[in-house]
Parts: C-alpha cells; structure tokens; sequence
C-alpha cells in the first residue's frame, strides 16, 4: 500500500476539514453576537464590524492569495493560511474588547482567504505531483506533423464549397481554381480548355 493513496485522502480530509471550518466561522459568529455584546460592552457597530471585518477581508484578499499560491506553492500558502486562521481565532477567544476582536476577525479572513484560494487546487495537486514531467526532445521540436485534410484545404485556398448556392454561382474562389487548373494541365490541353 503506497503513500500516494494515503497522501491524497489525507488532503482531501484536510481540505474539507478547513472548508467546513471556514463556512462555519462565518454563520456561528451571529449566534455568539448577544453574549458577546454583553461581556465586551460593545455598540451595534462595533457588532458589525464582528461580522463584516471577517467577510470584507476574506472577499477582498481570496484572488490575493491565489495569486501568491500561484507564485509560493499552494501548500505553502494553504500552510500559513492555517497558521493565521488558527492564531486569529485563538485571538478572538482571548479578546479583551471590541476592538481587538474586529482585528482578530480580519486576521481570520486573510487567514480564510489564503485557505479559500487553495483548498479546491489542493485536491488535484497529488495527482499532478505524481506524474513524471516529459522531456522535449531537439528531434520532437523539429517534427512537423502535417496539418489534417480539411486544413490543408483551408491553407491552400482549395476548400470545397458548402452551400449549394456557392456550387452554382462562379465567385473568386471557382475563378482561382479555374486558372489554377489550367496551368496543372500540359500545353495541348491548355489551347483546347479555351
């Protein structure tokens, strides 16, 4: 039993287990919002920004992050998005006002950003890793296959007409196949065509 399989089920149950983490984070907030107004003595707004310093930062930082996961590495940026969002929420735990909860929310959505952009690309990653990169070499470069049939009548100006309209009536492109015709033919042939 290889490592392959292992390591693809393993991140398939750490993707899911993020992405649950994440969609949960968003909604439970909202239950917690009353008891938290209670004991951080906080105004409406700043239960607000509770909520909406999580979201706008994660909205805002979610192509971020996958430009840098395109840039670092996916795990890597997966990796530190597990760090932040961990430490984030352990700062919200420990909160001491209202204040410092709304910083602790923000950091949790760069954190959630992070591990948005790179859940889904994770999943494929193994199976991408595994496979073996094939080498180009000089002699396959200077291969050229030649172009299919219907293409080669496309490049060389001798494509058949479709409709029967373009059948009946002479245009540019039956003109061109006419002389085309009759310098192929051999010199008898030509004075007797006219």
């Amino acid at each position: 039993m290889g490592g392959g399989g292992d390591r693809g089920r393993w991140t398939l149950v750490a993707v899911c287990a993020t992405t649950f983490m994440l969609l949960v984070d968003i909604t439970i907030v909202n239950v917690a919002l009353p008891n938290g107004q209670r004991q951080l003595h906080a105004s409406l707004t700043g239960l607000q920004w509770v909520v909406d310093a999580y979201a706008v930062s994660l909205a805002a930082l979610i192509l971020t992050a996958g430009a840098l996961a395109d840039r670092f590495g996916r795990r890597l940026v997966f990796a530190v998005g597990i760090v932040l969002f961990t430490a984030a929420s352990f700062l919200c735990g420990v909160a001491w006002n209202v204040a410092a909860l709304d910083v602790a929310r923000a950091l949790q959505g760069i954190g959630g950003a992070a591990l948005f952009a790179t859940a889904l690309a994770l999943i494929g990653l193994p199976d991408h890793a595994r496979r073996p990169k094939r080498r180009v070499r000089h002699e396959d470069r200077q291969r050229r296959l030649p172009p299919p049939p219907r293409m080669r009548r496309l490049i060389s100006g001798r494509s058949k007409p479709t409709t029967p309209s373009a059948r009946s009536e002479p245009g540019l492109g039956s003109e061109r196949q006419r002389t085309r015709s009759l310098q192929l033919r051999p010199q008898g042939a030509r004075s007797s065509a006219r």
